[in-house]
């Protein structure tokens, strides 16, 4: 291989660990989770999504993976997470700033607004 050739291989191998490297880090940008739970016979549907603005991406994706088991002895299924590079911004509400700033939650169904917005105020965010 030519002096030439080579630059070219680890150039392309750089641009690749470059894109990997922000792939990487869309994938944890944001996450989308759902849940439907039944209590008392009435279904209650979780569809939130969290924003990382600024937490330690491995952190992040661990707060993510939070309600991933469930509860089974409790009857609570696993929450879904789906990792996205930001969150679809059309939401009932939102929790800015919460977790010493570094995320903010946006909820797309019209359930438990009061508690949401005692719960946004009690971690520091702003709840519109």
């Amino acid at each position: 291989m030519t002096s030439r050739q080579a630059s070219f291989y680890f150039k392309g191998l750089l641009a690749i660990a470059c894109g990997l490297g922000t792939l990487a880090h869309a994938q944890v940008a944001a996450c989308r989770q759902t849940q439907t739970i039944t209590v008392a016979g009435q279904k209650i549907v979780n569809d939130q999504c969290l924003q990382n603005n600024g937490m330690d991406a491995i952190k992040f994706k661990e707060t993510c993976d939070l309600g991933k088991e469930g509860m089974p002895a409790l009857g609570i299924p696993p929450m879904k997470s789906v990792y996205l590079a930001a969150c679809p911004t059309q939401a009932v509400n939102v929790c800015e700033g919460f977790g010493q700033g570094k995320l903010t939650s946006y909820y797309y169904n019209k359930d438990d607004v009061a508690e949401r917005k005692q719960g946004c105020e009690k971690l520091g965010g702003k709840f519109r």
